[in-house]
């Protein structure tokens, strides 16, 4: 259950998961690198911020879960582990049970064309949970991220 939990919610960049949180790093001499701990629920990584949100181009997230980066980071935007599917939305929850009826398939019934079949129906789960996703937009974001003068401008 868990793989197929966290490959669904790896699968796009659902808005329901994507978070961000301040991360304190610190300069280690050894190396000449800055050094943060990654929050425990971290699934991915996906950006790395300095000073006014500036995208830190340099960095690695470690086995022991820290991030390595050549310049001091403020804050990491990142896949968030969401475990209570009541959080989801319906179209992804739907597109997870199609993920778990398709690793299911060949064990329970012993059929290739029912492995073909729950693929099938995933697939286009996830293709209609994403186009689903892509049309919300809300208060600050638009399909290009946040826009924080968009909302000054209108007052929000």
């Amino acid at each position: 259950y868990d793989s197929c939990r966290i490959s669904v919610l790896m699968e796009r960049r659902w808005g329901f998961v994507i978070r961000s949180t301040t991360v304190s790093s610190r300069f280690d001499p050894r190396i000449g690198r800055w050094i943060g701990t990654v929050p425990s629920g971290v699934l991915e990584v996906q950006a790395v911020k300095g000073f006014c949100g500036k995208t830190v181009r340099d960095w690695t997230r470690t086995a022991d879960e820290k991030i390595n980066a050549v310049e001091q980071f403020l804050s990491i935007d990142f896949v968030s582990d969401e475990k209570n599917i009541d959080r989801w939305p319906p179209l992804v929850r739907r597109a997870l049970v199609f993920a778990l009826a398709r690793d299911l398939a060949i064990p329970v019934t012993g059929r290739a064309k029912d492995l073909e079949t729950m693929n099938a129906l995933y697939l286009g789960a996830i293709k209609q949970a994403a186009i689903h996703a892509a049309c919300e937009t809300r208060v600050g974001e638009s399909a290009w991220g946040n826009n924080k003068y968009a909302d000054a401008i209108r007052g929000q």
